[in-house]
């Protein structure tokens, strides 16, 4: 992930602008925050979902658009689905904690 990526995918959880969902990427509207980073990606979580067979191929898309570890995948997933943060408390976590590429802007 890139440092510009970082930085836009906090403004977009800190936004207001996306509809918080659980246990999909996007849902009638609602969106998991690895759902949003697929926007800020420039893609859909539709057009993820629609190359993918199954849970696990899709996430392992999504590491690779992102350039993400899958445990930072797992990690932003319990924080959305399970321990249910909000948008701006992933979005905190995110702007502490997750590094960037060291050749990303």
């Amino acid at each position: 992930m890139t440092r510009e990526q970082k930085t836009q995918w906090v403004a977009a959880l800190q936004s207001g602008e996306y509809q918080q969902g659980h246990s999909a990427l996007e849902s009638s509207g609602r969106y998991c925050c690895l759902g949003v980073l697929c926007l800020v990606l420039g893609t859909t979580p539709e057009s993820l979902y629609a190359t993918s067979h199954n849970r696990a191929q899709l996430y392992m898309k999504l590491r690779r658009l992102a350039r993400l570890p899958m445990k930072q995948i797992i990690r932003y997933m319990t924080m959305n689905d399970q321990e249910r943060r909000t948008f701006p408390a992933i979005a905190a976590w995110i702007e502490t904690h997750q590094s960037c590429d060291k050749s990303g802007s």
